[in-house]
C-alpha cells in the first residue's frame, strides 16, 4: 500500500490567486466608496445652490415689477448669506467655504410677463467646477458672468444642474 501524504495546505499559486482576487475586490470597493463620497458632496452642494436660487427668486418676487429687468438682468450673486428659516446658516450645516457664483437673466420680451432664469455654479472640494461658469476659453471661473467661451451651447444663459426658470406676471 502506498503512503498517503496527510499534510495539507495551500500552494503558492493558490495563495497568489487569492491575493489577486482580494486586491481586485478591495479596489472595486474603494472605487465605489470614492464615487459615493463624491456624489454625496455634489448632492449637498446642489441643495445649497437650489436653496440659494429660491431665496434669490423670493427677493426678486418682492421687488418692484417695473424695475426687475433694469436692476436684475445680467447680475451675479453668491450663496454667502444663505440661511434656513431658523436663522442657521445653511453652509455651516453642509459645506463651509463653498465657492459659488450665481447668475440672473431676465427676458422682458413680454412687458407683463417676465421670464426669469436663475442659475448657480460651484466648485467641488477637488477643484471641479459644476456649471458653465468654469473658466473655459479664457473666462474667469466662478464670477457669475459668461465670459470667454464658457457658454458651451451658445444660449447666452449660464447653464448648471442648479437652475430654475420661472415666469413672473405683473400684478397690477
Amino acid at each position: 500500500m502506498p503512503a498517503i501524504n496527510k499534510k495539507r495546505g495551500f500552494t503558492l499559486v493558490e495563495l497568489m490567486l487569492a491575493a489577486v482576487i482580494l486586491i481586485v475586490v478591495l479596489t472595486g470597493l474603494l472605487g465605489g466608496y470614492l464615487l459615493a463620497f463624491n456624489l454625496n458632496e455634489t448632492a449637498k452642494n446642489l441643495t445649497i445652490a437650489s436653496y440659494s436660487i429660491e431665496q434669490k427668486l423670493e427677493e426678486i418676487r418682492r421687488y418692484n415689477f417695473n424695475l426687475i429687468f433694469i436692476d436684475y438682468d445680467n447680475t451675479a450673486f453668491r450663496a454667502d448669506n444663505v440661511t434656513l428659516l431658523a436663522g442657521i446658516p445653511l453652509q455651516v450645516l453642509f459645506t463651509p467655504n463653498l465657492d459659488t457664483a450665481g447668475s440672473v437673466r431676465v427676458d422682458n420680451s413680454d412687458p407683463n410677463l417676465l421670464k426669469i432664469t436663475v442659475t448657480m455654479c460651484w466648485r467641488q472640494q477637488g477643484g471641479r467646477i459644476i456649471g458653465e461658469d468654469n473658466g473655459a476659453g479664457g473666462g474667469i471661473p466662478l464670477n457669475g458672468i459668461l465670459d470667454g467661451n464658457e457658454d458651451a451651447n451658445n444660449n447666452n444663459i449660464m447653464d448648471s444642474p442648479a437652475q430654475i426658470v420661472t415666469l413672473m406676471a405683473n400684478r397690477l
